[in-house]
């Protein structure tokens, strides 16, 4: 995680929100472990749409990662009664790590997300964002 204690990345967040620069900010990132592994479900849902101007773009490298997203949707829909806002999803996919392709990321986060929560899944754009190392 980018700062495990929570508080530069609560001063940061809050910072762009007091900016009032009309952009969104848009975090790519993974919630290894889970929901308390690192943060708790506040401060995840905070960077994932909990904040006015924060969107989420998860990593779904594999089912597991798409299944913990799929949690801390579902814990906000029912503790804090608005949904995570998705952007899309990011994936690394390349022929050498098999990992999943970017559709199938999208797929599997979307699928995961129905089953956890049913009809009232929060929405994720196709967009689309697959990072692969540059080959020399």
């Amino acid at each position: 995680m980018w700062d495990r204690s929570f508080r530069r990345t609560r001063d940061f967040f809050r910072g762009f929100r007091d900016a009032r620069t009309g952009h969104l900010l848009y975090n790519f990132g993974s919630l290894d472990g889970g929901v308390g592994a690192i943060w708790n479900a506040r401060q995840a849902f905070f960077v994932a749409g909990g904040m006015r101007y924060a969107r989420a773009i998860p990593e779904i490298y594999n089912l597991t990662m798409a299944r913990q997203w799929a949690e801390l949707a579902h814990i906000a829909r029912h503790r804090y009664h608005r949904p995570v806002q998705f952007a899309g999803v990011l994936t690394t996919h390349t022929s050498r790590n098999r990992g999943m392709k970017p559709l199938d990321a999208h797929k599997t986060l979307v699928l995961e997300l129905a089953r956890r929560i049913g009809s009232s899944a929060p929405d994720v754009p196709p967009t689309l964002t697959n990072i692969r190392a540059a080959q020399y």
